[in-house]
């Protein structure tokens, strides 16, 4: 099988080859149309081809090089994008079980393809640029709230961050002794 595979490769390329360097005949039929052809006649007469231009290929790491610059130079510029908390305050303390009402300002407006997130504690708690956040499962102290931009790759293009505070009523304080039931009495 091997072998007449290999002869089969071998009477392919002879075959080609010779077709490859055919003579061409240039003729005129009786309707007066000029015809080419492999074939000769008494009125064809041979024409003399230019050689044929041969470009080399090119490597791997050529082509992809080419491809990274083309890349490169198709990216549109980033866009720089102002962001501004405009709700909560810096440094704001937000008592329990009060939300936090998150609302960012962005200017430009997002482009095709861009996303803004609003975290909390550096995870994700929406997309967009508002959102309440309950504070009822959080710890009271301090937290970091961030808003981030990102281009259709993910790639951060702005973000900003701010702390704000979250404190715990006291069962002590006297807003909370005040709505107590009174002791029963024995």
């Amino acid at each position: 099988m091997f072998r007449e595979s290999k002869f089969l490769a071998i009477a392919l390329t002879l075959v080609m080859s010779g077709v490859a360097q055919a003579a061409i005949y240039k003729t005129t039929d009786a309707k007066g149309n000029v015809v080419y052809t492999d074939s000769p006649s008494k009125e064809a007469k041979t024409v003399d081809l230019p050689p044929l231009s041969i470009v080399p290929s090119l490597s791997a790491e050529q082509i992809a090089q080419a491809n990274a610059t083309n890349q490169a130079a198709a990216q549109p510029a980033a866009i720089r994008y102002q962001l501004k908390f405009a709700q909560p305050a810096a440094e704001q303390t937000v008592r329990k079980p009060d939300p936090i009402g998150v609302v960012v300002n962005i200017q430009p407006a997002l482009a095709n393809g861009d996303n803004m997130s609003i975290l909390l504690d550096g995870i994700v708690v929406a997309n967009g640029n508002g959102v309440t956040i309950s504070t009822e499962q959080m710890d009271r102290g301090a937290h970091s709230l961030a808003a981030r931009v990102t281009n259709s790759a993910g790639k951060v293009v702005s973000e900003v961050s701010t702390t704000v505070y979250v404190q715990q009523n006291s069962v002590n304080s006297p807003t909370s002794q005040a709505n107590r039931p009174a002791p029963a009495k024995r």
